[in-house]
């Protein structure tokens, strides 16, 4: 065995050594496991519940939680990661509509809101489902423990990342052909409206092939292609600037649920990882990272909202915004005061330092705002594309036509000519905060460029598009392994493509589950249709039960003789009615 690979160990050293090395952290997840399952158990056997076992493969808006609307339930799966829909910008002298088409959803078609929401579940049952998709939650925390430890006992085996360039490119190859037959429309059936610039639809599609990449990028060790991928990073910063801009231009929704949610989104599933693997915050940096800049987004949108649609009200929000980046992130020494003043620095240091939060930070700090420009901007190139250019006479559409994509593609190979294809990472990272906003501005030229290609886009990707933010987490346990330095195999060494695909199928189902379960709990813990008192009500219930479980995990861990823990076993079955009921507080 080499000094690359990790073996697991004989499965009676792991029984041991598992019994006898919790954390405070992995004993919470047993305890909710252990709560959640009886409780489960209980509703379903008194219920007769159990084909609704498997409701948690079927979308989420499958059965609502909440009587909201279908507005209403689209807004709940945005995040920083998950574009808000692009296509609702106006300019800045128009009000906001009123009349407006719901956003597409990312699952299924919401119902008319003409019809009234669909019918509430009884309480009975909507605790049964909420109990299971907590037992699912628990059951995927302890798979990810199990195959990624920090004392490196794993449940598989773990090899060092093997980088063939032929076989990268085999592999992004055959994942293309076999995205490209899964084609759909842009609009809904029966939409009378054009394709907009950048629909969500659209966005979604862009995520899931960048995500591909980052993924295919760690999995091998890729290292020729880390300026790519700073790049395709930078787009996801941008498109929270760009989405979240967008949704308070239009919708001027700056309640305290909102905002509750999308933080509940980004960092839910963060959070029982960092518990769990006894890990710190910042090893997933992209939470932080785009908790950060959805926050900046709301305060620049949220402090005078009323005001925006005033004229130069906006310019002058974007420009003090400008301001605000600079001093952070542009002088020196006023970022690391900035957080150490805060008090944040210990959540966000990494070996004690605030080192790399800055280098991540810094590296993408002017995409967001430029984002939230090119949102401003949005229904003036909306007008430009879709009105103006599509009137023109055949041959001169054509020629305009021609002309933006000979100026857009020739951005692209200057830029890769001279900054992404010659520099090492160190040079390159010195110049990508400035530069990497011409890539990203030429692919969106060239792909909306003609109607046909707003109006289509590709089905697979955008469903890996809307789970980036689980798949990045996940991949990090059940793709990779010891913080993302080694591969995880469940195969033999001899084949490793034949596991690289089995862990992408693995994972994937297993983010997409997460995703399932973190829109119901949010749902049932952060309504709309709830006031932000009971939602406070709410979190701050489910926070003492975590701080509880934590204090008897520890106590457990340092205290509790190993001979009692059938009696471990018998005291958290009788917790179980209580946890299930906080978890079902609404």
């Amino acid at each position: 065995m080499t000094a690359g690979e990790q073996q697991p160990t004989p499965i009676d050293e792991q029984l041991l050594w598992a019994v006898t090395s919790f954390s405070g952290g992995q004993l919470l997840m047993l305890w909710f496991g252990a709560c959640s399952l009886a409780a489960s158990c209980y509703y379903l056997g008194t219920l007769h519940l159990w084909p609704y076992l498997f409701s948690v493969f079927a979308p989420a808006h499958s059965h609502s939680l909440t009587q909201q609307s279908a507005a209403e339930s689209a807004e709940c799966t945005y995040t920083a990661a998950d574009c808000a829909e692009a296509d609702v910008p106006r300019s800045a002298s128009s009000p906001p509509p009123t009349d407006r088409e719901p956003p597409l959803l990312p699952l299924s078609t919401p119902a008319d809101p003409k019809q009234g929401a669909p019918p509430q579940p009884p309480p009975e049952e909507e605790r049964a489902r909420l109990s299971y998709h907590v037992v699912i939650f628990c059951a995927v925390l302890l798979l990810l423990w199990a195959s990624d430890s920090h004392t490196h006992r794993l449940l598989w085996a773990a090899h060092a990342k093997q980088y063939v360039r032929d076989a990268f490119l085999l592999v992004c190859l055959f994942l293309a052909l076999a995205a490209a037959p899964f084609v759909g429309p842009v609009a809904r059936a029966g939409s009378s409206r054009p394709a907009p610039l950048l629909s969500r639809a659209q966005t979604e599609e862009w995520k899931g092939w960048m995500q591909a990449l980052f993924l295919l990028y760690h999995y091998f060790g890729a290292r020729e292609v880390y300026n790519m991928i700073r790049v395709l990073i930078a787009a996801y910063v941008w498109m929270t600037g760009f989405g979240h801009f967008s949704y308070y231009w239009v919708r001027a929704d700056f309640g305290a649920v909102r905002v509750l949610k999308m933080l509940f989104r980004l960092n839910f599933y963060v959070l029982f990882l960092c518990l769990t693997m006894d890990n710190p915050y910042m090893l997933y940096y992209i939470c932080p990272m785009h908790t950060l800049f959805f926050l900046a987004t709301y305060l620049a949108m949220a402090l005078g909202g009323a005001h925006n649609h005033r004229p130069y009200v906006m310019p002058a929000k974007l420009a003090l915004t400008a301001l605000a980046y600079y001093l952070c992130f542009e002088v020196e020494g006023v970022f690391p005061a900035l957080w150490t003043w805060s008090g944040t620095a210990p959540l966000l240091s990494l070996g004690g330092s605030l080192h790399e939060w800055q280098f991540r930070t810094t590296l993408d700090h002017w995409m967001p705002l430029f984002g939230m420009l090119c949102a401003y901007l949005h229904p003036s190139a909306e007008h430009l594309l879709l009105e103006r250019i599509e009137r023109l006479p055949s041959r001169l559409r054509l020629a305009v036509r021609a002309l933006l994509a000979a100026a857009a593609l020739t951005a692209l190979w200057l830029w890769a000519a001279r900054l992404l294809l010659p520099l090492d990472k160190y040079a390159y990272n010195a110049l990508h905060p400035y530069t990497a906003w011409l890539p990203l501005l030429a692919y969106l030229v060239l792909r909306n460029l003609t109607p046909t290609l707003r109006a289509w886009h590709l089905t697979a990707l955008a469903f890996c598009g809307r789970i980036t933010l689980e798949t990045y987490l996940t991949q990090f346990h059940l793709f990779l392994s010891h913080d993302a330095a080694l591969a995880l195999y469940y195969l033999p060494a001899a084949y490793p493509l034949t596991n690289f695909f089995l862990a992408s199928l693995l994972f994937v189902v297993v983010s997409y589950l997460v995703f399932q379960i973190t829109q119901v709990l949010s749902d049932a813990l952060i309504p709309y249709s709830a006031s932000a008192q009971r939602v406070c009500a709410n979190l701050a219930a489910c926070a003492a039960l975590l701080l509880a479980c934590y204090a008897a995990g520890l106590a457990l861990r340092f205290y509790w003789p190993l001979a009692h823990l059938p009696t471990v076993a018998a005291l958290l079955a009788a917790a179980s009615l209580v946890a299930a009921l906080l978890l079902s507080a609404r």
